[in-house]
């Protein structure tokens, strides 16, 4: 759903949407980093790489996961109940 170049959320808002601490964002920002994912940009912010370095295609199912949890969040379930939510949608059928 990204292209290279675009803009990555602050960590700021990342801390409110998961309900962790700034430091576990910046750890995750930098891991993305360090795989070539993202750059950080001091006092511009956190971009998808432009160089494509670390992007691999993805095997279809881990495309299928992919979509699932976007398309969960597109309709309003929030990252960090989705496994939850998951589990009691398979559990129910």
């Amino acid at each position: 759903m990204l292209k290279s170049g675009d803009r990555l959320p602050s960590v700021r808002d990342l801390e409110l949407e998961f309900g962790v601490t700034r430091r576990a964002v910046l750890k995750a920002y930098r891991e993305l980093e360090r795989e070539g994912l993202v750059e950080l940009k001091q006092r511009s912010g956190i971009f998808v790489s432009t160089t494509g370095a670390g992007l691999q295609k993805l095997s279809p199912p881990a495309e299928w996961v992919v979509d699932v949890f976007a398309r969960g969040l597109a309709m309003g379930i929030p990252a960090p109940r989705f496994p939850e939510r998951l589990a009691a949608y398979v559990s129910s059928r």
